[in-house]
């Protein structure tokens, strides 16, 4: 459901986009309509992440936070130095989402997975 209605948002952003910011915030802005696209997919992808990350907390499978921390500085440290324009950052900001959510839920398959396991030696 999440992935679906981000969708739609996505696709809103990119039909329009424009439109959007004029309304919201005023025409002075409009430049800024560039960047919607991948802020969109960025807050897309931390939706996910942090859906993924209440169901491990939720479910005692916390060896997602690790990754994810780190994965959190690594981004902060590529924004803070390299000194990139603001499409960059936006980039980088959703580049780091992304993998946030994969590592999230990679790590929540991998103790899943263990749990299965644990489970069927004992049966």
């Amino acid at each position: 459901m999440l992935v679906m209605l981000g969708g739609v948002g996505i696709a809103s952003i990119l039909f329009f986009g424009a439109r959007i910011i004029g309304v919201l915030v005023g025409n002075q802005f409009l430049g800024s309509a560039a960047f919607l696209p991948y802020y969109g997919v960025a807050m897309v992808f931390l939706a996910l992440t942090n859906l993924l990350g209440s169901y491990g907390v939720a479910t005692h499978r916390v060896a997602f936070a690790a990754p994810l921390v780190a994965l959190v500085a690594l981004m902060l440290a590529v924004i803070a130095f390299e000194r990139q324009s603001v499409l960059a950052v936006v980039q980088t900001f959703m580049v780091g989402n992304a993998l946030m959510c994969l590592s999230v839920t990679i790590a929540l398959t991998i103790e899943g997975l263990r749990a299965i396991g644990r489970r069927e030696s004992v049966a």
